[in-house]
């Protein structure tokens, strides 16, 4: 949906008109890549009565409990539950009937940059030199406090001064 008009009417109420974009709901679960009949066993999750798959996407997307990195959804029931894990850091299991969701940019392994918005696992540089967790004082002590909801596998560049 797109705002199209706000108009503000004589009655001092306020007319929102709604287009529909050529791009729908789907464009949510771009972000995502999806397993059918997968499931992640983890203690910690929320559980969601939604509409739509998109509508869970939304929901872990907007996650306030933890940092959500996926999300299993079935369908029959239309019940979706958001989880911080994700196929890299616990193993799946095979369900019939729930569809697993998980955010791309968490199962990348590649760092692109200086690596500030790197989610992935890997704790070597290409080179192999052994990188440091962001919550690390060692060997380095950081110049700087990232305020980022990054993972614990993010990895400090302690040579990039800005």
């Amino acid at each position: 949906m797109c705002l199209h008009s706000l108009n503000q009417r004589p009655d001092n109420t306020v007319l929102l008109v709604l287009l529909k974009s050529e791009q729908g709901p789907q464009d949510v679960l771009d972000a995502y890549t999806k397993t059918d009949g997968a499931w992640i066993l983890t203690l910690m999750k929320s559980n969601y009565i939604v509409r739509s798959v998109q509508e869970c996407a939304v929901k872990c997307n907007t996650e306030t409990s933890f940092t959500c990195r996926s999300f299993m959804y079935i369908e029959k029931d239309q019940d979706c539950i958001t989880i911080p894990a994700n196929s890299k850091i616990e193993p799946i299991l095979r369900r019939r009937s729930i569809t697993l969701y998980e955010k791309i940019v968490y199962l990348l392994e590649c760092v692109i940059g200086i690596g500030t918005d790197y989610r992935g696992t890997k704790s070597k540089t290409k080179s192999g030199t052994l990188c440091q967790r962001w919550e690390s004082t060692f060997p380095h002590k950081p110049k700087y406090v990232f305020f980022l909801k990054l993972s614990i596998f993010m990895l400090q560049n302690v040579s990039v001064s800005n």
